[in-house]
């Protein structure tokens, strides 16, 4: 054997020792554990991978010891390939491939038996692509350049749908650059929405979000109007006419009248009742209870009693509502605000309940 073909024993025994490992055995082939970190994974495979290499080890097997070597790594350092080993135990790229070899590299760039090899070299040496039935006649650079960095890549394929990268960072943070890229990305478009938040709002712009912020409020204050003219009321159009009166007696108000509905009293003055046909002799009740100008303005007084109570009682609903609710904390409720919340009273929607219009 000549020097330049010559190998020591522990080349001889690496070789032997990865051959003899199940071909898709990678965590052993690789010699580390299941737990093993991506830093780890490389850590391991530039190890062994100078020792194997065929430019560095003259062992007539080490080219298929690369290989194989080459594959593990292959599968391992990539996310996906190595999820679905772990799952399966079985060589990712086989299902989608043809027939393999006994190494499992048929149809790999390092297969022998004319298979070509698509190498590119970017940009050491010549720069020029090379292929052939052997990707190991090169330089000592090529060791360099694959496990040094130097920003350069080195990429190989077998024509069926897969790319291995080499080359330092280059090569082995292909995935970290992906994701600093959708990380640019993501900030962009923050600092987009920022600036449509900063930029000065047209005056049609600013009119439609102080709409929007104000739209829940005005929607607040137009229902009760909305439900009166629904309900076909016309006491918001004649209130403004209705002569003075009060539901409480005043010296100013000494004529007194009931409601025949609801039997609700209120206060008018003498004046008042005149013009509305009363009689001078108001102690004539049955005549004056039976004068339809006076019914007319009965039924409408009693029409602003109820609507006056239908109005009070919303407000009193929704004031003991929003302090049932804010008894309520993030992780616990506070017992004595709820209490004292519950405990409201109502007293225009219990008046409501009693006329049985609530």
């Amino acid at each position: 054997m000549s020097s330049e073909k010559s190998y020591t024993k522990e080349q001889e025994t690496i070789v032997l020792k990865l051959l003899s490992i199940d071909k898709t055995d990678y965590y052993k082939i690789l010699d580390i554990q299941k737990t093993a970190t991506d830093s780890e994974i490389k850590k391991s495979y530039r190890k062994l991978a100078i020792k194997l290499h065929p430019d560095k080890n003259n062992h007539p097997k080490s080219s298929e010891a690369f290989k194989k070597l080459a594959k593990a790594f292959e599968v391992l350092n990539d996310p996906d390939k190595k999820r679905i080993f772990d799952q399966t135990g079985s060589d990712p790229d086989s299902r989608g491939m043809g027939t393999g070899s006994s190494s499992g590299f048929a149809d790999s760039p390092f297969a022998s038996g004319g298979t070509q090899f698509p190498f590119q070299r970017n940009p050491f040496g010549s720069g020029a692509s090379m292929g052939g039935a052997s990707p190991f006649g090169m330089e000592d650079d090529l060791l360099n350049f694959l496990f040094n960095g130097g920003g350069n890549s080195f990429a190989f394929g077998n024509g069926n749908g897969f790319t291995f990268h080499f080359g330092g960072p280059a090569g082995y943070n292909s995935y970290a650059q992906q994701q600093r890229q959708r990380q640019r990305e993501r900030q962009q478009q923050q600092q987009q929405q920022q600036r449509q938040r900063t930029e000065p709002q047209t005056p049609l712009q600013a009119l439609k979000e102080n709409f929007r912020q104000f739209f829940p409020l005005i929607l607040f204050l137009l229902i009760p109007l909305i439900s009166n003219l629904l309900a076909g009321n016309d006491d918001l159009h004649s209130k403004s006419t209705l002569p003075k009166f009060s539901f409480e007696p005043q010296p100013s108000l000494p004529v007194e009248r009931v409601t025949s509905r609801f039997h609700i009293p209120y206060y008018i003055n003498e004046k008042t009742f005149t013009d509305y046909g009363g009689y001078e002799d108001k102690n004539k009740k049955e005549n004056n209870k039976n004068n339809a100008k006076l019914s007319l303005l009965d039924k409408k007084i009693e029409n602003v009693y109820i609507n006056d109570l239908k109005v009070k009682c919303n407000r009193e609903e929704n004031y003991k509502n929003r302090a049932i609710e804010d008894s309520y904390g993030i992780l616990f409720v506070n017992k004595e605000k709820l209490k004292k919340a519950e405990a409201i009273e109502l007293p225009s929607c219990t008046r409501l309940q009693d006329l049985g219009l609530l």
